[in-house]
C-alpha cells in the first residue's frame, strides 16, 4: 500500500523491471470504488501537492502516470449522488436498480464487507456527464497522462432503462445508456485533449464501438480456459484487452498475455504492493524478459493478425499442455507463432506452415535466440513461451 509520497519508490519499482506506464487504483476520496463521483485526493493518503510531485517525479524517470476511474457509477452513500443525480438512475419498469459493489485493497473489501454499493446513473443524463469531465479535466491538469474508466461497458447488464424521467427528457430505453457513453467518450477525449494533445483513455468494456476513441480494454477473460478466442481481436487486430498478473505464481497468464497479443495489468498481490515485492520479483524478472522478446517482434506478434487455425499447421507433444496463436503482418507478410507450455515438464512443438519459407528464429526467455525449419522440434520449458518467427 502507497501514499502520495511513496509514488516515487512504486514508480521505481516498475521502472526497474521495464514497465514504462502505471495506474493508481484507491488513489481517491473514500479509497478504492468509494467516494463517487467526487475524484477528489483522499487526505488520509496526503496533499494535492504531494500527489502532483508523485506525477512530476514519474514523467522525470520517462514513466506515464494514469489513474483509475469510474464513469456513471456512483456511491450511493455521498451526498451529491442523492442531491443531484439519484432520480436520473438506471431502473426497470417497477423503479428497481441493479447495484454493485467491489473490493480490492483490503480482506474485507474483497470479502465484499466493507465495498460500498455503486448506482449506475444514465449517461445521456448531460448534467453528471458534464461533472465527471470536469473531474477528468482537473486530473489531466495535475499531470495525468489518461484515464483507466472502469465499468463504463457494464451497461450491458442493464442494458434497457425504463425510469420514467428518462423516457420523459425523450431518451428511448433501448438506446439512451449507449448513446450517452459515446457521448462521453467524445467529450472526455475532446476536453482532455485540449489540455494534454497525448492525452489517450482505456476502457473495460468489450462493444466495438469503443474503438473509435481506445483499443485499450480490460476484460474479465479467463486465461486457465481451455483455449481462449477472442472474436474481436481476430476480426479487429488493433483491439487490445488486457489480462491482470496479481500473484506470484501467475506465469500461465502472462504466457496467455503474450499468445493473445494482449497488454498486461501487473497489479502485485492483488493491488497492495510494488514490482520490488519480494514474493514478486521472479515473476517481475520474467515479465521485462519476456516483453523484451516481445518488443523485437511486436511488428508479427502484437500488431500482426491471428491466422486461422486451417492456415497455421504445428505440432504439440500434449495437446493438453501446450498451446499455440500464429500470427501475419498483414503489410509484410511475416509470420510467426507464440506457444505456451502450462505443464509442470518441458515439452515439444514444431512448426509445419512455414514449409518452404527458409529458417526462423526461436526465442526462449532468459536464452539466447537459435534458428530452427519447419518440422524441426523445438523445445518448450515448462510454464514458459516459446516465440518463433519468421526471418
Amino acid at each position: 500500500m502507497f501514499t502520495y509520497k511513496d509514488i516515487p519508490r512504486w514508480v521505481d519499482s516498475a521502472k526497474k523491471y521495464g514497465v514504462n506506464a502505471v495506474l493508481a487504483c484507491g488513489w481517491d476520496f473514500g479509497g478504492h470504488d468509494k467516494g463517487y463521483p467526487y475524484y477528489d485526493i483522499e487526505p488520509r493518503l496526503g496533499t494535492e501537492e504531494e500527489l502532483r510531485a508523485g506525477i512530476e517525479y514519474a514523467h522525470s524517470v520517462g514513466v506515464k502516470f494514469f489513474f483509475f476511474v469510474n464513469f456513471h457509477q456512483m456511491d450511493t452513500s455521498m451526498d451529491i449522488y442523492k442531491e443531484e443525480f439519484e432520480d436520473y438512475r438506471i431502473t426497470d419498469q417497477f423503479g428497481n436498480q441493479y447495484q454493485m459493489g467491489f473490493g480490492m485493497g483490503t480482506f474485507a473489501a474483497r470479502k465484499n464487507w466493507s465495498s460500498p454499493k455503486l448506482m449506475s446513473i444514465n449517461p445521456s443524463y448531460k448534467p453528471m456527464r458534464d461533472y465527471i469531465v470536469e473531474k477528468m479535466k482537473w486530473l489531466v491538469e495535475i499531470g495525468a497522462d489518461g484515464v483507466h474508466v472502469d465499468k463504463i461497458g457494464f451497461s450491458n447488464l442493464t442494458a434497457i432503462d425504463l425510469n420514467p424521467k428518462i423516457r420523459a427528457m425523450g431518451y428511448a430505453p433501448d438506446t439512451s445508456i449507449w448513446k450517452g457513453i459515446l457521448e462521453f467518450c467524445k467529450e472526455l477525449d475532446e476536453a482532455c485533449k485540449a489540455i494534454n494533445p497525448d492525452f489517450c483513455f482505456s476502457i473495460e468494456g468489450s462493444w466495438d464501438r469503443f474503438l473509435e476513441y481506445t483499443d485499450v480494454n480490460w476484460m474479465w477473460t479467463n486465461p486457465w480456459a481451455a483455449d481462449h478466442t477472442c472474436t474481436i481481436k481476430y476480426t479487429l487486430p488493433e483491439w487490445t484487452p488486457c489480462y491482470c498478473i496479481d500473484q506470484p505464481c501467475d506465469y500461465t497468464t502472462v504466457n496467455e498475455g503474450i499468445r493473445n497479443g494482449y497488454q498486461l495489468f501487473i497489479s502485485p498481490m492483488m493491488i497492495t504492493a510494488g514490482m520490488d515485492h519480494p514474493k514478486f520479483t521472479k515473476l517481475s524478472a520474467y515479465i521485462q524478459e519476456v516483453e523484451k522478446i516481445r518488443a523485437q517482434v511486436k511488428d508479427v506478434i502484437y500488431y500482426g493478425r491471428f491466422m486461422k487455425k486451417s492456415d497455421a499447421a504445428a505440432w504439440v507433444s500434449s495437446e493438453n499442455h501446450v498451446k499455440y496463436k500464429c500470427f501475419v503482418n498483414e503489410k509484410t507478410g511475416r509470420k510467426g507463432c507464440v506457444f505456451t507450455n502450462t505443464d509442470s515438464q518441458a515439452q515439444e512443438a514444431s512448426i509445419d506452415f512455414l514449409s518452404g519459407l527458409g529458417e526462423f528464429t526461436v526465442y526462449t526467455p532468459f536464452e539466447n535466440p537459435t534458428t530452427a525449419k519447419a518440422k524441426q522440434k523445438i523445445n518448450v520449458p515448462a510454464e514458459r513461451i516459446v516465440v518463433v518467427i519468421q526471418n
